[in-house]
């Protein structure tokens, strides 16, 4: 019999006389793609020591390592992970940060400040003129009167149209018309606008007129005195501030949250303040004792109202990081029209595990919990947001239609697009996964390892891809990684499994974790990043070949000459019956003869062991005299 290929792969399922001729009852460190028995190339070391645990960070083309077990997840540029002792975290390529941020604290303190009263006696005047000096252009000018304690304080609005006529329209400015920009172009007559008749001695009356957009200062008067607005263009002095005025009324309260504006992340809301009642009458609130964040990545706090006008959570004010104290006299119309996020922004838990991300989701477990995060929101994880099951989640992967949820002895899976949507299935109640790190997409497929074996789904039912050819397989795993379309698990013993286009092969480097980084395959060996297949040195190649009956078990043969063509260094036992004949080393490129010991060259069938970093090229053998015993 001539044996020419050996590319069949592993094959333990069924007894050694029932495989093919190209297979193994051992198939360890074999190139089967080159079809002769040859040897992987061995490891090419790196520069680079690694820590225990580590991933490529493919979006800044670096290695991120460990000293603890980490579940690692890239996800839109940035790297998330958890290592289940510290809270889970996240890496931009530039700074680690919490994923999440801490809601502040319950420290604020609020003060009604009470506007003084707007001036409520004057005397407003207009009159015609026609000689042009000293007047205004004729058109519709907007005031506001405040009194001398303080810009805070209530204003009077008054308009003079172009009429000549002259409205007092209130204190009230947000139920008011918004001033017009007024006409410059000179008419052919002019108005004379003149104050006067401000009773109050002590407290001078503040005249601002609407000007370019803006509220300016125009002069002040005292009792009894009298002036004349005549100079158009006033836009060199001082005007008010947006927030100047009073602008609060009614029932109102307060969150806040801190923010970083690098990223948007942002942390759920404080306790809701104390109702504060500002009556009827405008007026402001002084915030003080804002708490503060030690949070490194907390850049702003963001404050905050509702009441008023405001019927829900509205963003009042962005302050910096390190600000304890505002003054909120933000009128309802002039918010930033932000609300504040509808769920609640918790950091994530310590001891999240599996971070995967589905549906523009995070996923992540603790216990029997399987925990998510609002869509596009990965900083968030709402502590209602969770699906429960009968026993601890063992792993998570993506697949074609939804996301797989195992415990050790079952597979489920979730669908739906949205955190109100997600409903969970049943797809297996004997396949689950024994451990996460064996978990990797291949293609559309998840592939993972379970009590029986390596599994596959697309969603549907788990299938064990190695069944057929391995039947039911113990691998303790902990690592794994997809490269060139096969699947390479790592078992705790060190030897590593590698199945694809249905051959199973065993690889063992030494090596005690592996990992993929731009299209190559790396393993850890003493502490050292390793490339696979690139060494210098060939790794040694185990095999075992099929038993040989020639189609009979029972028929007593003769095995007296063996013919190996090899080159490089090849160790070959003779197997009779499985016991060891005869075994020869070879060193050179040569056809070798082996020659069987007379008084063992009797037997039912004959098996090969083979070791060695030569090839092998072919296996001749005839089996004479077949005659029962």
């Amino acid at each position: 019999m001539k044996i020419q290929q050996f590319d069949g792969g592993l094959s333990t399922r069924q007894r050694p006389q029932f495989l093919q001729t190209n297979q193994g009852v051992v198939y360890e460190n074999i190139d089967n793609d080159a079809g002769t028995l040859a040897p992987l190339n061995g490891l090419l070391p790196t520069e680079r020591k690694i820590k225990p645990y580590y991933t490529y960070f493919n979006a800044f083309h670096t290695w991120l390592d460990s000293d603890v077990k980490t579940d690692w997840l890239e996800y839109q540029g940035s790297m998330y992970f958890s290592d289940k002792y510290n809270k889970p975290q996240k890496f931009n390529g530039k700074a680690y940060t919490n994923l999440g941020i801490d809601v502040p604290e319950d420290t604020m303190e609020f003060e009604v400040i009470e506007a003084p009263e707007s001036p409520k006696e004057f005397t407003v005047k207009v009159n015609t003129k026609t000689d042009g000096s000293g007047f205004l252009p004729r058109a519709v000018y907007s005031y506001l009167l405040l009194t001398e304690d303080g810009e805070r304080s209530k204003a009077t609005y008054v308009q003079v149209r172009s009429d000549n006529e002259v409205l007092t329209l209130g204190e009230d400015l947000q139920q008011l018309p918004k001033p017009t920009a007024i006409v410059t172009d000179p008419a052919e007559d002019e108005q004379e606008i003149k104050f006067s008749g401000y009773p109050n001695d002590t407290v001078p009356m503040k005249i601002y007129r609407y000007y370019d957009k803006k509220w300016y200062y125009v002069t002040s008067i005292s009792k009894d005195d009298t002036f004349v607005d005549s100079t158009l263009d006033i836009s060199n002095n001082d005007y008010l501030a947006e927030d100047a005025l009073p602008a609060l009324t009614g029932v109102i309260s307060y969150v806040l949250t801190y923010y970083n504006e690098d990223d948007g992340t942002e942390s759920g809301p404080s306790n809701v303040s104390e109702e504060i009642d500002l009556g009827d009458s405008y007026g402001s609130v002084q915030i003080t004792k804002i708490p503060s964040s030690d949070d490194s990545q907390v850049t702003h706090k963001r404050l905050y109202r509702i009441g008023g006008n405001l019927a829900r959570f509205t963003l009042i004010a962005e302050l910096e990081k390190d600000e304890t104290s505002f003054l909120d006299n933000v009128s309802d119309s002039k918010t930033l029209l932000e609300f504040l996020p509808s769920v609640n922004a918790e950091p994530a838990p310590i001891g999240l595990s599996h971070l995967t991300e589905a549906y523009g989701m995070l996923f992540g477990t603790i216990g029997t919990k399987l925990r998510f995060t609002p869509i596009g929101v990965p900083y968030s994880w709402p502590s209602t947001y969770y699906l429960d099951y009968d026993s601890d989640i063992t792993g998570l992967a993506t697949a074609a239609n939804g996301l797989l949820v195992f415990t050790k002895h079952r597979t489920h899976i979730v669908i739906g697009t949205s955190p109100s949507t997600l409903s969970t299935y049943l797809l297996s109640g004997d396949q689950g996964c024994i451990s996460s790190d064996s978990i990797q997409i291949l293609g559309s497929e998840a592939v993972w390892v379970s009590t029986d074996g390596v599994c596959r789904s697309s969603g549907g039912r788990p299938l064990v891809m190695t069944k057929q050819i391995l039947g039911k397989v113990s691998i303790d795993a902990v690592d794994s990684a997809v490269h060139d379309e096969i699947y390479y698990v790592l078992d705790k013993s060190g030897k590593m499994y590698a199945v694809g286009d249905s051959i199973v092969k065993t690889i063992d480097a030494g090596v005690d974790s592996i990992a993929v980084a731009e299209d190559s395959l790396f393993g850890r060996k003493d502490g050292v990043l390793n490339e696979f297949f690139l060494g210098d040195s060939k790794l040694t190649f185990k095999y075992k070949s099929p038993i040989y009956t020639e189609g009979s078990f029972t028929e007593d043969k003769v095995y007296k000459k063996i013919f190996i063509y090899s080159s490089g260094y090849v160790k070959i036992n003779i197997l009779i019956d499985g016991h060891l004949v005869t075994s020869k080393e070879f060193t050179e490129e040569d056809n070798n003869v082996i020659l069987v010991p007379a008084e063992l060259q009797r037997g039912n069938y004959i098996q090969f062991e083979i070791e060695g970093t030569g090839e092998v090229y072919e296996i001749e053998y005839t089996a004479i005299g077949q005659q029962k015993r």
